[in-house]
């Protein structure tokens, strides 16, 4: 699909963002703004590829985003965050409010856990949308509704959640002739709970975490074969994960870790249509190696129990979705930035690799601030790998992407 002049005015967003736009712009300085404490940020970009392989190419995409913290009252806090992207999606709406040593927040969160650069295994509360086309991935992350209580003693904080809303994942997964992937709700998706204690402000910030919910990676389920095609299930799953993170600045060093064991129900890794429990571990560090210069390195395990070899296709599609193709497996992300220009200018790469399969995803990104409230950002997405692999089974998907956007 090429894009031309009218292939833009057709965009059903065009309309909002130029009279957003307008208000906007003349009033970002606005007391009005301030009071209310709104922020946000008016975008309109172009991918040369979506996540959807259709065989359509170049995409001009529209967004509004804002954000209200608004002045307390009576010490209730409320937090809004949402866009508009062909439609309205609401990523946080929640009120909050503290008495004596206790910290209460409801509503929709986003609710992350971890201390390393992206590669959480702890993390298991945020469902993400990897279809949208963001040139920010963690813009990914979809809120739920969830209630949470904290307690502070000290530099320490022991907290517990509840989430009673499913918020569903949306993989890039490639679709193969001849089956239909169908996507299901998880039983009692109002229970999933967790428990944190969580260090800060110390020589050593720690936390030990429990999560009992759901797993955001489905299992594979054969429904129906026939002539017509096979119907397969995506079916998600309870876990348990029981995790330890820590983060240790010595000198200009920062160092962390990260460690989870996901417990699943094939406890004996006899079912082929089910991940394994399994363990993963990040470590790493980053330092400033000069001035605006900064690397980010990190290495990650992880453990299958009970492995065994895919017996069928169906089986070897889950194992590489979940991936649990090794019993043990190793990757390593590097992240490097570099800031110059007063930084009004960004320039950073994130580069992930397996060494088992040999399957890589490679971001860079360059960010230039054109005035106080325009940037401009160009990148891109690359995957790679042989057909087997997660990141080479979607190497399609690779793009370029180049995006304005008007911060408020």
């Amino acid at each position: 699909m090429n894009t031309s002049v009218v292939d833009i005015l057709k965009n059903k967003l065009l309309v909002p963002f130029v009279f957003l736009f307008i208000p906007l712009s003349a009033f970002a300085e606005n007391t009005v703004l301030t009071s209310l404490g709104l922020t946000g940020s008016l975008r309109t970009g172009y991918w040369s590829e979506n996540k959807d392989f259709t065989a359509d190419r170049n995409f001009w995409i529209n967004s509004a985003w804002i954000k209200a913290t608004p002045d307390e009252v009576s010490g209730f806090k409320f937090v809004f965050d949402g866009f508009y992207q062909n439609e309205l999606q609401v990523r946080e709406a929640f009120i909050s409010k503290s008495l004596g040593n206790f910290d209460f927040h409801a509503g929709r969160q986003i609710l992350v856990w971890g201390r390393s650069d992206q590669l959480n295994p702890t993390d298991q509360w945020s469902s993400k949308n990897y279809r949208l086309l963001l040139t920010d991935v963690e813009e990914q992350r979809l809120g739920a509704l969830s209630a949470s209580v904290a307690y502070h003693f000290g530099d320490l904080k022991f907290a517990g959640y509840w989430t009673p809303e499913w918020r569903e994942p949306v993989f890039p997964i490639p679709d193969q002739r001849g089956i239909r992937l169908i996507s299901t709700r998880p039983n009692h998706p109002a229970h999933e709970y967790g428990l944190k204690l969580d260090q800060t402000g110390g020589e050593l910030d720690w936390s030990l975490s429990y999560y009992d919910g759901f797993n955001r990676v489905p299992n594979l389920e054969l429904l129906s074969a026939s002539s017509n095609g096979v119907d397969v299930k995506l079916r998600y799953d309870r876990i348990q994960v029981y995790g330890f993170d820590f983060a240790k600045n010595i000198n200009s060093y920062a160092f962390r870790g990260e460690f989870a064991f996901l417990e699943t129900a094939d406890h004996d890794g006899l079912d082929p249509f089910t991940q394994n429990s399994n363990f993963t571990g990040v470590l790493g560090a980053d330092h400033d190696l000069f001035e605006s210069f900064n690397l980010n390195l990190q290495f990650l395990y992880k453990h299958v129990f009970d492995f065994q070899e895919p017996s069928s296709v169906l089986s070897a599609q889950l194992s590489q979705l979940s991936r649990q193709q090794y019993s043990n497996d190793y990757a390593f992300s590097l992240h490097p930035s570099y800031k110059m220009w007063n930084d009004t200018l960004e320039v950073e790469i994130s580069y992930f690799f397996w060494l088992r399969k040999g399957d890589s995803v490679f971001r860079p990104k360059v960010t230039y601030a054109l005035t106080d409230h325009f940037k401009t950002i160009f990148g891109g997405e690359w995957y790679a790998g042989p057909s087997d692999s997660f990141f080479g089974s979607i190497q399609n998907s690779s793009s370029f992407f180049c995006e304005l956007r008007f911060n408020f």
